[in-house]
């Protein structure tokens, strides 16, 4: 099957989900794409419900005073060149994924510490995956005490021994919850799932979740990527 999302891509997916992007910053983007259409005398162009791209939400964040930083921890070389590829105006065509748009986020963080978000890719794509959709989860992220629990402790040793984590009670809650609605809205024809780390053990667990479940999108579920994370055993699936 050619027709998947490659493997930069996939990489380019989780980046994206290890962001600390939350509406906050998706309704700055909107309100930097209103403003730039008034300054443009088309005001009547507005849509209250637009979906700024990945590139709109990066310019907005650096717009802020001071620039809000997406990412957590302190950026590497090749973090920092993913966020500049992103807004780069000489780069013909743009690279995709500074065209796709995150059209729903589910963050759980301060709790279970959960986050995913889904990532609408459109035409974008480098193998031509048609009206795609991608489901992706945060990796382990131990920047502070209590995410050091959340992720390594917690998590990460219930998938150990095998037992359900109450990150992916959430994610269940979510997948069958505002994500199968969102599917159902938008009428998307191909699903994949990706996450690094933890987070790639997360998406196997919801890759299995969504062809097991009946009614649900299994028939438009293509691809389930996990980058660097523990694998999805047998009892971890019983336990699930």
């Amino acid at each position: 099957m050619s027709n998947l999302y490659t493997e930069e891509e996939n990489t380019w997916v989780a980046m994206i989900s290890n962001c600390r992007i939350t509406n906050t910053q998706i309704e700055w983007a909107r309100k930097s794409y209103h403003d730039k259409l008034k300054a443009e005398g088309r005001e009547s162009e507005y849509d209250l419900n637009y979906i700024p791209t990945f590139k709109e939400i990066v310019l907005a964040c650096n717009a802020q005073n001071p620039p809000f930083d997406l990412w957590f921890r302190e950026s590497t070389e090749q973090q920092q060149q993913f966020f500049n590829d992103a807004i780069d105006e000489e780069k013909d065509p743009p690279l995709a994924y500074s065209q796709w748009k995150i059209v729903g986020i589910y963050d759980d963080n301060d709790n279970s510490g959960f986050y995913a978000v889904a990532i609408e890719t459109g035409e974008y794509t480098s193998n031509g995956v048609e009206n795609g959709i991608i489901f992706s989860t945060r990796g382990t992220e131990p920047t502070t005490k209590e995410q050091y629990f959340l992720d390594l402790v917690y998590t990460d040793a219930n998938i150990i021994n095998s037992d359900i984590t109450a990150q992916e009670v959430k994610m269940y809650e979510y997948l069958d919850g505002e994500f199968a609605t969102l599917i159902q809205q938008k009428g998307y024809s191909n699903l994949a799932t990706v996450g690094h780390s933890l987070g790639g053990y997360l998406a196997f667990s919801a890759a299995a979740h969504i062809v097991n479940e009946e009614g649900y999108a299994a028939d438009i579920f293509m691809q389930g990527t996990n980058i660097d994370g523990p694998g999805v055993t047998e009892e971890n699936l019983e336990a699930n």
